[in-house]
């Protein structure tokens, strides 16, 4: 399978659970060990383990259950979108930082989520952390890439009635100029 093909598939997962057509509780998880229990307890927790998931996410994320890892990434997206408190991206990046593979596949996903619902804070946190920008980057590139021009007018559409700051618009413009559909070519 290639990238391509491996991206959208892993984008149509990524949609019907959001949507609900895939239940990603725990009973449905696959849970191989206590790290696993660890990682999908708290996707459903995920405000009372943030300093943890901060400083150690590699206990999160390696050897654990993908089931388990994709609902924890799933619940710091949704939390970082309700609520205010930074560490949510924060957390995002640790993850960010150790990822390879379907992590950092999902990392565009949610990448793409954060730019729709909570631009004006994914830009805020995207100063900081160069590893969540080049998701957002190569997310907006797989969308360009699979949707065409219209998805390409459609995210600057959202670029331009999001209302920024001077810096914040100049970073998104920069972001933006970055995106090139054609690396999933």
């Amino acid at each position: 399978m290639n990238l391509i093909n491996l991206l959208a598939v892993i984008l149509l997962i990524t949609l019907c659970v959001n949507k609900g057509i895939i239940d990603q509780s725990n009973e449905v998880a696959i849970i191989h060990n206590n790290n696993d229990f660890i990682a999908c307890e708290e996707s459903k927790n995920v405000e009372d383990y943030l300093t943890d998931i901060i400083s150690n996410p590699n206990k999160f994320v390696m050897g654990v259950a993908d089931t388990c890892v994709l609902a924890l990434m799933d619940s710091l997206c949704s939390q970082s979108i309700r609520h205010t408190d930074e560490r949510y991206f924060i957390a995002l990046g640790a993850i960010c930082r150790i990822s390879d593979g379907y992590v950092s596949e999902h990392l565009m996903t949610i990448a793409v989520k954060q730019y729709y619902y909570n631009l004006n804070r994914l830009l805020s946190y995207v100063y900081q952390d160069s590893c969540f920008r080049q998701h957002v980057v190569l997310g907006l590139s797989m969308e360009v890439s699979v949707g065409g021009n219209k998805t390409m007018d459609m995210i600057k559409n959202h670029a331009g009635e999001t209302e920024l700051s001077v810096e914040k618009r100049k970073l998104l413009d920069e972001i933006l100029s970055e995106i090139n559909p054609e690396i999933f070519d």
